[in-house]
């Protein structure tokens, strides 16, 4: 991950954090916090996780709702766009490749552990100051691989095809 980007989660961290801080009453905020954690709190803690991919798996990388919300409004609006297309585009992709005994995951994390059926992992970072949205792809023996274009599904299936040695047709 770049300093940039660290730097911009960091920003956007501290942020939310304050203002969940400020979503309690002030009569609240004096005693000991002993209750769950708080619905911000949740949605930090599952972008931070990382996620455990294993071989032959599609994973499709979403900006959080967090995330999304931490946009100005007129730019969540073609946010929302790009995202919703995505999840379209998506839908129909998978109906397709699953037939191939290849796995969808879709996540909002952006630490992904890449898991090698011999145990070996690597690491990888969805950066989403690159791009909203991804796809990461992890065939068995093959070095995992990170696309940041948004595309339609037919440059998904192209994507995947490709990188699978494997021949999906658009409309099948």
């Amino acid at each position: 991950m770049t300093q940039r980007g660290k730097l911009i989660i960091a920003i956007a961290l501290v942020l939310l954090l304050g203002f969940c801080k400020h979503e309690k009453g002030a009569k609240e905020s004096s005693r000991v916090e002993t209750e769950t954690p708080s619905e911000c709190q949740k949605l930090i803690d599952e972008i931070l996780a990382p996620t455990v991919i294993t071989e032959n798996t599609v994973v499709f990388l979403l900006l959080s709702k967090l995330e999304y919300d931490l946009h100005p409004v007129p730019v969540q609006a073609e946010l929302g766009e790009v995202i919703d297309d995505f999840a379209s585009y998506r839908y129909e992709a998978v109906k397709k490749f699953t037939k191939y005994g290849i796995k969808d995951v879709s996540t909002i994390s952006k630490n992904l552990i890449f898991k090698y059926s011999d145990g070996r992992e690597e690491k990888l970072y969805f950066d989403t100051y690159k791009r909203i949205v991804a796809m990461a792809l992890f065939g068995k023996g093959k070095k995992p691989k990170i696309i940041y274009d948004p595309m339609q599904e037919y440059g998904m299936l192209k994507a995947i095809s490709e990188y699978f040695e494997i021949n999906i047709k658009e409309n099948k």
